[in-house]
């Protein structure tokens, strides 16, 4: 499999922190943090719409796409902070690809499968004081840059090929793991 994403050493060190800076306390409390998977879709789609969404040569933000960025963007923020999760949902093993269910639902969708609008959902709306630290967004808008110009197809690829967490869900599971997705997005930033 290609390489996902590419950020710099110091990129890299500035999201996952000083080593000598990990308090449990900290760990525990942003543990029980919840990122709606909606928030972060909806970071992804206000970046498309800011700087993309002009473009008729560009790629249309289509709820495959939304979706597969969510779930790459979940997978290599774990990758590069030991483990903890940019979204709090679990993932779904759909027949199609991962899901972030609660991100599906507050997708208004077009009759050509093209994302209008994310809705806050109802999590969303129970966890209201939860926001995207400045860091995640940044970390986002480095996964939607350096995955922009790839179609919907070619990203849920990466995120259904033989190997990755989702093959080895289908048929047996309900939903992926983190760890699993954490130890495949792991093992591709230890091939960067």
């Amino acid at each position: 499999m290609s390489k996902l994403i590419e950020l710099s050493d110091q990129k890299a060190a500035s999201l996952s922190g000083d080593e000598s800076s990990h308090d449990p306390h900290v760990a525990e409390a942003e543990a029980s943090r919840y990122v709606a998977s909606t928030l972060v879709g909806r970071e992804f789609y206000r970046i498309w719409k800011r700087n993309d969404a002009r473009y008729l040569d560009f790629p249309v933000m289509t709820a495959l796409r939304l979706m597969s960025l969510t779930y790459i963007s979940h997978g290599m923020f774990m990758a590069l902070n030991n483990g903890a999760p940019l979204v709090s949902e679990k993932v779904k093993v759909w027949k199609s690809g991962p899901i972030f269910p609660d991100l599906f639902k507050a997708m208004q969708i077009t009759k050509k499968l093209r994302v209008k609008k994310v809705k806050i959902s109802e999590k969303e709306r129970r966890n209201r004081s939860v926001t995207l630290y400045s860091n995640e967004r940044e970390f986002i808008y480095d996964v939607y840059r350096s995955h922009k110009h790839i179609n919907s197809p070619r990203l849920l690829a990466y995120t259904t090929e033989p190997g990755t967490p989702w093959n080895d869900a289908i048929g047996k599971q309900e939903y992926i793991s983190n760890e699993s997705i954490y130890q495949f997005y792991s093992n591709l930033e230890g091939d960067n």
